[in-house]
């Protein structure tokens, strides 16, 4: 399996599939299946076989909201398949903690239910991380992986970061409780430890910086790494 890492910005050529009806324009088909206790929204972009593209969103975002500028030039020489995990967007909730793994497991499930036996994932912040345990846990699925913008163990992002989200679940709590204490789907997902999942691979990491608002450059970089 080859890996690319990807990080913040570098110039990129300039693209023209990225207009505002470009997305509609390219998907073939939309709905939810039955996965591992939840409905799951999916969608296929580009082209009716081949191996295709999984797209794996980041935390809190939906398929348009961290994909949709870069979705249709993605899908103009091949299919895509993009989806909403757990609690997210047009994706239903299950009375269980959100996890790396849980989320994973729910994408090999999408994946088995749509007969794609092996795919390319691109995954961006936490969607990465979900990408990665799918290679861990299915490596069977997965030819190639771009982890992009997530870290892969505590000491990667600033300490400010961990302190802002162990206070959203505590306020996430009070609201949903009028009690003290923290929101354990919250929690889980801060404490979970990455280090130990990148270690799986042994293979070389090629780290390439890009950024997610500059379609021009994530587009550059991403097919590069799918070469």
């Amino acid at each position: 399996m080859h890996t690319t890492a990807c990080a913040a910005r570098v110039p990129g050529s300039t693209v023209g599939c990225a207009s505002p009806t470009a997305y509609s324009q390219t998907l073939l088909e939309s709905g939810h299946a039955p996965v591992n206790g939840i409905r799951m929204y999916y969608e296929v972009h580009g082209r009716r076989g081949g191996l295709p593209l999984v797209l794996l969103h980041g935390g809190g975002s939906t398929i348009e909201s961290t994909f949709g500028k870069v979705l249709p030039c993605l899908a103009r020489h091949r299919q895509v398949i993009a989806l909403e995990e757990q609690g997210h967007g047009r994706t239903s909730d299950r009375n269980e903690p959100f996890g790396f793994e849980s989320s994973a497991d729910d994408v090999a499930t999408l994946l088995q239910q749509l007969e794609v036996e092996e795919a390319d994932l691109f995954g961006f912040s936490n969607g990465a991380s979900v990408a990665l345990q799918v290679a861990i846990r299915h490596p069977e699925r997965v030819r190639k992986l771009v982890f992009a913008s997530a870290v892969t163990k505590r000491e990667g992002a600033y300490p400010q970061l961990w302190e802002f989200m162990e206070q959203a679940g505590v306020r996430s709590k009070k609201v949903r409780t009028g009690s003290s204490g923290r929101n354990p789907r919250v929690v889980r997902c801060i404490r979970g430890s990455r280090s130990a999942a990148w270690g799986h691979f042994r293979k070389p990491v090629s780290r390439e910086a890009f950024s997610p608002d500059d379609p021009n450059s994530f587009l550059d970089r991403t097919q590069q790494a799918l070469t």
